[in-house]
């Protein structure tokens, strides 16, 4: 049996698995998942409207009320997201400035 460390685990934590470096690429993976859920959502509602016009023998105006329809939720998400985030990072930032009572006898 290896003899016991006597550094803290803290210490050997490498490098690449640091807190900070894992925020910055959780911060990269949620932007790549909103954009790609971006385009993903455009495009299907762009084949839709395809799919009716060729039903329906309108050429560009449901694709173009598709898309639109489609860009005006994915902003109104993308907003209300962003409020969310936005409240809860000042509601952390407000528990961190509280500064405790004291109590003097």
């Amino acid at each position: 049996m290896p003899p016991a460390s006597p550094e803290p685990a803290q210490s050997r934590v490498p490098r690449w698995a640091s807190p900070a470096r894992s925020a910055g690429v959780t911060a990269f993976g949620d932007g790549a998942a909103r954009g790609i859920e971006f385009a993903g959502v455009l495009l299907i509602f762009l084949g839709l409207g395809w799919l009716l016009d060729q039903w329906l023998g309108t050429k560009p105006w449901c694709m173009i009320a598709l898309s639109v329809f489609s860009l005006v939720g994915l902003f109104v998400r993308m907003w209300i997201g962003y409020e969310h985030q936005m409240q809860a990072h000042e509601a952390a930032r407000r528990e961190r400035l509280t500064v405790p009572e004291h109590h003097t006898p």
